[in-house]
């Protein structure tokens, strides 16, 4: 539930949350992410971004790697750290004379997962712009892989296409990068490139990125593993389903087309999983981990109207001067709240909250817990307005997510729109499936406040639901 007073403000150091003894830690894009349970963090990655201003009287530099390396000093890098910058990956130059660089992190000649160092020169030379995601590392002697490429292979196979997929051998080595044998499941031979992933305590140790490509349904998949044979991250490379969203709210941006991760047999698990199928309502998205749609009439049930999707392009634009209710405005309103659902259900996901921790999916693969339990996620509900609610019953049953109407403002503003409201309300979901008892007035209040750093987390923002309460 929304309360009357949303906006809280707070330290770094004050939006930490317990939740089952383990440390929520960093904004969205921060490499260290809330952590439930025994998932620690992959990388202890700075993730700052810095403007002109930073450099200013800098001297202009005879390559850009001493420029970047003096605007990396500037912000405080040690020694130990520049020296795993490693080779220059990126050279351009821009019409208005505007140099981009990219150095790539590498120690002990691997690359670091995820590091890096951009750049942007101005045309007379000056240090304009940086973006520092160099790992910092504690100790930069590395920790042997207790797997090899085989295993690796074998793990991420499994893991993104089931046990029946087939295991092709290592066939051919080329410095750190394997290639697999031929064969016809897959597009082109997988590989297996060695790389340097760091713990949360800036630990170094040698982990696996794995590239498997299935030619039957053009699913490409990046699977880091890493020195144990633990599976750390699934990217989904390949994309078919869109939506046009919010990606926080209309007060922050406008609306971008972003790409879901394809259509896939709900069966758990940590790749992303959305659509089960294309075909769909604008009114009525149902997919894996959530089932969005309009209840008006507040039956608790779908209502009728909307329009057919089949190819997975919910690509609806809202007309915010008109009112929510209009055609176009519902179908946004759904689309927005299916899309920032299953966002929250799968950065929950690599943190921890996972099928045996009772999370809410369709199916759970056997991986523990109980399925049949997706978001029933209502927008513009009819039971209320100016607020929004999520009621969450024991592990096998679908929680309840209830979002309503603004009215203060004209016209109307939809609370489906404001991520800050849904990821607040969806951490309802998350404290009550993982801590439990929830109710009364002390648990009450720290579910609301476990809620609020949720939303913070996801939006780096420390203001709730300003859109929605027109602030």
């Amino acid at each position: 539930m929304i309360r009357a007073s949303l906006t809280l403000r707070a330290s770094a150091a004050a939006i930490s949350v317990a939740l089952m003894g383990t440390a929520a830690a960093a904004p969205p894009d921060a490499a260290a992410d809330l952590k439930i349970g025994e998932a620690p963090g992959v990388a202890a990655a700075s993730d700052g971004v810095y403007q002109a201003g930073v450099f200013d009287g800098l001297p202009l530099s005879e390559t850009p790697a001493d420029g970047v390396e003096a605007g990396l000093r500037r912000l405080g890098l040690d020694d130990p750290t520049l020296a795993t910058m490693g080779p220059q990956v990126l050279d351009h130059f821009a019409p208005a004379g505007v140099r981009h660089v990219e150095f790539e992190q590498r120690l002990s000649g691997m690359r670091v997962q995820g590091g890096y160092v951009r750049a942007a020169f101005a045309a007379d030379g000056r240090l304009a712009h940086m973006i520092d995601r160099l790992t910092r590392f504690k100790s930069t002697r590395l920790r042997r892989p207790l797997i090899g490429e085989t295993d690796a292979l074998a793990i991420a196979t499994d893991h993104v296409f089931g046990p029946t997929a087939p295991r092709p051998a290592i066939a051919a080595q080329n410095g750190f990068v394997s290639t697999a044998s031929d064969n016809a499941y897959f597009l082109r031979a997988p590989t297996v490139e060695r790389v340097v992933i760091a713990d949360k305590l800036g630990q170094a140790s040698v982990g696996f990125l794995v590239e498997t490509w299935r030619d039957s349904d053009n699913m490409l998949y990046h699977t880091l593993i890493d020195s144990v044979g633990k599976v750390r991250s699934v990217e989904q490379r390949t994309a078919s389903d869109s939506y046009r969203v919010f990606l926080i709210h209309p007060g922050v941006g406008g609306q971008v087309i972003v790409n879901g991760p394809n259509t896939s047999t709900c069966t758990g698990g940590s790749a992303p999983r959305w659509l089960n199928s294309l075909t769909q309502n604008t009114n009525n998205i149902s997919g894996c981990n959530v089932r969005a749609y309009r209840d008006a009439d507040a039956n608790n049930l779908p209502d009728a109207g909307g329009s057919s999707v089949t190819s997975g392009a919910f690509l609806a634009t809202a007309t915010l001067t008109q009112a929510p209710t209009t055609t176009a405005n519902i179908a946004v309103s759904v689309q927005n709240l299916f899309y920032q659902n299953n966002i929250a259900h799968d950065r929950l996901y690599t943190a921890g909250f996972t099928e045996a921790f009772r999370n809410f999916q369709v199916a759970n693969g056997g991986l523990g817990g109980l399925g049949n339990d997706v978001v029933l996620a209502e927008t513009q509900d009819g039971s209320g307005t100016n607020n929004a609610n999520f009621a969450t019953p024991a592990d096998g049953s679908s929680p309840r997510m209830q979002m309503f109407l603004w009215t203060a403002p004209n016209p109307d503003r939809d609370s489906s729109l404001d991520g800050d409201v849904v990821y607040h309300e969806y951490g309802h979901g998350l404290t009550w499936r993982i801590v439990g008892g929830m109710s009364g007035n002390v648990a009450g209040a720290l579910g609301e406040g476990m809620s609020d750093v949720i939303a913070m987390l996801f939006t780096n923002n420390d203001a709730i639901g300003e859109y929605s309460f027109n602030n």
